[in-house]
């Protein structure tokens, strides 16, 4: 990506003097009130804490105020309104604090944490690739979501706090007594600073725009080109600038993010998948797999959508619909709707239609 380009068009909240919460609140687009209202939940707690010390007594007092988990808020004036934040959100605002109050935490992104959800997730999988759950040749297809999804079954990426070389999970809310403390395996741990952390809220906000228009998708293109000028290598932003310049014809866009996103030497299962997309090298897809071999993006690809036999992609087709049934990521009306072709021309058009319309 060649981002000077980029430069003219956009403004960056990049400032020599800029304070972390005034990063924070512009890349979030609140208020100095909104900024000063959620800094009060901190106010009691006193000075002459260690970093550590200061981290657990702002997670009991956002605990006893009741804020709690929710994946879908990051935004500062989210988390203040809905009292609640993902790992984003609240790695950001904790950590936000401890450097106003002089202290230097460090941040990481942590890509596909191997704790005890990847291992029952893998344990699922395996149950159904392996038959005796699925009739291989009348497989039955979920109709809804579980009422309480818990797998995942895609590589996310989980920014982290981390206060003396130790990992200080920012989402668990749900008891004071929990230690928030944990090192996990993961199949890709990087360094980011708060800054590029910060340039992550233009890239999820990107997402969440609404892409039905042309409109739409120029404004997603316009918060990603921000977050790239703030973080020139987060992948994701140059992967989803990719998507929405192809979807509107903006070839130049598309061929400069394919171009910078394809230098990564990053080995996670979903850079792997992100290059398979931009260049159809099976080379990339099978990497992925080998990484990943219940990431489903790429299962499906593979073992579905490129299968010539049709019993095999019948049969995987229902295996990847009963694990995002279970998916707290990936919805499954969307996964039908999305590979309706697919459903079609697998299970038959009435099938695909009851499904779809529930």
């Amino acid at each position: 990506m060649k981002m000077e380009e980029f430069k003219a068009e956009t403004k960056t909240h990049e400032k020599e003097n800029q304070s972390a919460f005034g990063m924070y609140r512009e890349a979030s687009g609140a208020s100095e009130k909104e900024t000063q209202t959620l800094r009060n939940v901190f106010s009691a707690i006193p000075p002459g804490l260690s970093a550590i010390e200061t981290a657990h007594e702002m997670r009991r007092k956002l605990i006893t105020q009741g804020f709690q988990y929710n994946d879908r808020l990051f935004r500062l004036q989210d988390i203040l309104k809905k009292k609640g934040g993902n790992c984003l959100g609240l790695s950001l605002l904790i950590g936000a604090e401890l450097l106003e109050r002089g202290f230097q935490p460090s941040f990481r992104l942590i890509t596909r944490p191997k704790d005890a959800i990847a291992k029952k997730e893998q344990e699922l999988f395996d149950r159904l690739t392996t038959g005796g759950v699925l009739d291989y040749d009348k497989p039955k297809l979920p109709e809804h979501q579980a009422d309480h999804p818990i797998y995942r079954f895609v590589p996310l990426s989980h920014p982290a706090l981390i206060l003396d070389g130790v990992t200080f999970e920012t989402t668990g809310l749900d008891d004071v007594e929990e230690n928030p403390e944990w090192t996990p395996e993961a199949e890709e741990t990087i360094e980011v600073s708060f800054q590029e952390l910060t340039g992550t809220v233009y890239s999820e906000s990107a997402r969440q725009t609404k892409k039905t228009t042309r409109i739409g998708i120029e404004k997603a293109i316009e918060l990603e080109k921000k977050s790239l000028i703030i973080w020139p290598g987060n992948l994701d932003a140059l992967l989803y600038l990719w998507e929405c310049a192809k979807a509107i014809g903006d070839e130049k866009t598309a061929e400069d993010a394919a171009s910078e996103y394809m230098k990564s030497m990053s080995k996670a299962s979903s850079a792997l998948w992100g290059k398979y997309c931009i260049s159809n090298d099976p080379v990339f897809l099978n990497r992925a797999l080998e990484q990943y071999p219940s990431y489903l993006y790429p299962f499906i690809e593979k073992h579905v959508t490129l299968e010539p036999d049709m019993r095999e992609a019948r049969f995987h087709f229902a295996v990847a619909a009963w694990c995002i049934g279970n998916s707290s990521v990936i919805s499954l009306i969307d996964f039908y709707t999305t590979h309706r072709s697919d459903l079609e021309r697998l299970f038959g058009a009435e099938e695909a239609e009851r499904l779809i319309k529930g």
